[in-house]
């Protein structure tokens, strides 16, 4: 099972990338342009997959809720990712089977308690950064681009395109 976990995260991580390379190629005029939705802009956007997946790592591991790190540039945004994801693979390399059918508790956002196994907390982490990816795509259509193309199905074959073995 952890396998399967860990080759999500794969997918997931490689599409949030593609997602922070549009990012570093809009001006910044666009970047902060607001387009509407749950969070205006593009950048704000970003940020907030970004501070989501942080929070939900730290709740995975029992530690306090995250607090806002203020990251003004895509560069900050990008290297901070890169340390996120780095961090969430030592910590997913760690788990068992029984770990992942252990429960976690935490308050969420508005202020609810929630008591589920920590495999459903990390679906909640895919699921959420995918339904924002879909508001990115929005706004670089917004903005007269073509978003990424990240279907899995596509990571799979630039996976084999390189020569990189399935996980």
């Amino acid at each position: 099972m952890i396998q399967r976990i860990a080759a999500v995260f794969e997918y997931h991580d490689w599409a949030n990338r593609q997602f922070v390379a549009e990012a570093r190629a809009l001006p910044a005029g666009e970047l902060e342009r607001e387009l509407g939705g749950s969070f205006a802009t593009y950048l704000k956007t970003l940020r907030h997959i970004l501070f989501v997946e942080r929070l939900f790592l730290g709740r995975w591991q029992g530690a306090a809720a995250a607090t806002g790190v203020k990251l003004d540039t895509v560069e900050e945004i990008g290297a901070a990712w890169e340390k996120l994801e780095t961090e969430r693979r030592a910590f997913l390399s760690t788990l068992g089977v029984d770990r992942l059918d252990g429960e976690i508790r935490y308050a969420d956002t508005r202020g609810r308690d929630v008591c589920v196994p920590l495999w459903q907390a990390v679906f909640q982490c895919v699921n959420h950064a995918t339904f924002h990816r879909g508001q990115l795509a929005e706004k670089l259509r917004k903005l007269g681009r073509t978003p990424p193309a990240t279907d899995y199905i596509l990571f799979l074959l630039d996976r084999q395109a390189r020569g990189v073995t399935a996980s």
